[in-house]
């Protein structure tokens, strides 16, 4: 990810503690040289561009509230990277009649396809506000809560023809490409422990049509901040040398209400309304996911 920020510290100028204003602008897909999808006969895919700004309202050190927004124009139908395809399909044209024909083979071997974007399938606009603070009376207790939403505005359906044959675009299928606004809250706590141990609990929810770029978060399940319905999870850090090395026990627990969670190919699907053709890859409904991590910083 190649891109530049610049901040203004406005806390001189309104009064206002902590109060900063930074633009942000970031290159998410680069289509040229250096992608091996330039070197092929596909279509070819415009740069995706994100730019945005990071507002710090207010900051005394105990209470935080900072807004962000984001917007991403021509996103494409999928970023570089690799997938395991239930069916191999492929679209030619063998009887030189003009029009193309999809072709089907069984992925039998579980091979592993590399996914270059083959098309600009729209806008992603989306917008955060987070609240933090610090409460003595609850042992120092530190809280937070965010509240966002995302706007998707579909411009085509996919040019790969796994997806083109559904007609599968931006948060849409069948063809039908139409805008729609996804809202998300987030609010947990930090609670101090013996031993200089931390327990954490979380929640967060996510609407039919929550879109966010979290698709590099690491959890076996996912990000959990992709999430089309809810998810619990509690952890406990354990410092073991300061907090240069440190022991996480967690477990999170999704409950899915929709398809399509962190996929922005697609219109989603009521899970208990899925039907055979909306499950080509695997439909999660309800997810554990428990975890022991080791951390070092150096």
């Amino acid at each position: 990810f190649d891109g530049a920020s610049l901040a203004f510290s406005l806390e001189d100028v309104t009064g206002i503690p902590g109060a900063e204003f930074k633009l942000c602008y970031g290159m998410g897909f680069e289509s040229d040289y250096g992608n091996s999808g330039s070197m092929s006969s596909n279509p070819q895919v415009d740069d995706v561009h994100l730019m945005g700004f990071i507002s710090e309202l207010y900051n005394n050190d105990i209470t935080s509230v900072g807004l962000m927004y984001a917007y991403a124009p021509d996103l494409t139908d999928g970023f570089a990277g690799t997938t395991v395809m239930p069916f191999i399909v492929s679209k030619m044209d063998t009887n030189a009649d003009g029009v193309s024909e999809y072709y089907f083979e069984p992925n039998s071997g579980g091979f592993i396809s590399r996914m270059e974007p083959s098309a600009n399938i729209g806008d992603w606009q989306a917008a955060s506000l987070l609240i933090r603070t610090n409460v003595e009376k609850l042992n120092n207790a530190d809280l937070f809560f965010s509240s966002s939403m995302s706007y998707t505005d579909p411009s085509q359906i996919s040019k790969n023809p796994f997806y083109e044959m559904m007609g599968m675009g931006l948060l849409s299928s069948n063809g039908n490409l139409e805008s729609h606004t996804g809202y998300s809250l987030y609010a947990g706590c930090l609670i101090p422990m013996p031993g200089n141990g931390k327990l954490g609990l979380e929640y967060n929810w996510g609407s039919k049509y929550w879109f966010n770029f979290t698709g590099a978060e690491d959890s076996m399940a996912g990000s959990k901040l992709a999430a089309r319905g809810q998810v619990f999870e509690t952890y406990y850090h354990q410092p073991i040398v300061n907090d240069n090395f440190f022991l996480t026990l967690g477990g999170r627990y999704y409950d899915y209400d929709y398809t399509g969670s962190g996929n922005p190919l697609g219109a989603p699907v009521k899970i208990k309304d899925v039907m055979s053709t909306d499950a080509l890859f695997p439909v999660a409904d309800k997810v554990w996911d428990l975890y022991l991590s080791a951390s070092m910083k150096f």
